[in-house]
């Protein structure tokens, strides 16, 4: 627990706590050792992290999107690999190839990603008559014709200020 003495520290600590949480980018890992596929989903325009775990040194690691070269890592010793994607609007296949530069054959593995990329639902209103009222049950020509009505929201989002209107055989009642 601490004693904040001043709003300095306060701001201060606050913005430590902000920047922290919102560079949280998730991070998906393949684990060197043999050859993998992977299948994923992102929410579209979301940036993500690729990591290979365990490279061992001198192998060149080449990153491709779709088949076009994006990026090549090279370590003198071992480390994990990582290529940073910005966020995808179509789903993607991101293939990760290591090897040795001199030593053909030798830490041979390539490290698949397939992305799907998909775009979350956008909560909607969805307004519905709840319960109608009529009376009386019967009536005859010039007789009072009472009648009321309850409408519900039973979307996932507020509905904006709504207007009913009332209409009998196409006529507008006002």
């Amino acid at each position: 627990m601490f004693l904040i003495r001043s709003r300095r520290w306060l701001v201060i600590l606050l913005g430590i706590f902000l920047a922290q949480t919102a560079s949280a980018t998730p991070t998906y890992f393949s684990q060197f050792g043999q050859s993998r596929t992977h299948h994923i989903e992102v929410e579209r325009l979301t940036a993500f992290n690729l990591t290979i775990v365990g490279v061992p040194q001198y192998l060149v690691t080449e990153w491709y999107l779709n088949g076009g070269l994006v990026k090549t890592d090279f370590a003198g010793s071992p480390s994990n690999r990582t290529l940073f994607i910005g966020g995808l609007e179509n789903n993607r296949t991101i293939d990760a190839v290591s090897y040795h530069p001199t030593n053909p054959g030798y830490g041979d593995e390539n490290h698949v990603w397939h992305v799907s990329v998909f775009v979350p639902e956008v909560p909607q209103p969805d307004l519905a008559m709840e319960v109608m009222q009529v009376w009386p049950s019967t009536v005859r020509v010039g007789d009072t014709l009472n009648f009321s009505w309850r409408v519900c929201n039973q979307g996932d989002a507020a509905a904006a200020a709504t207007q009913v209107q009332t209409y009998i055989s196409g006529d507008w009642l006002g």
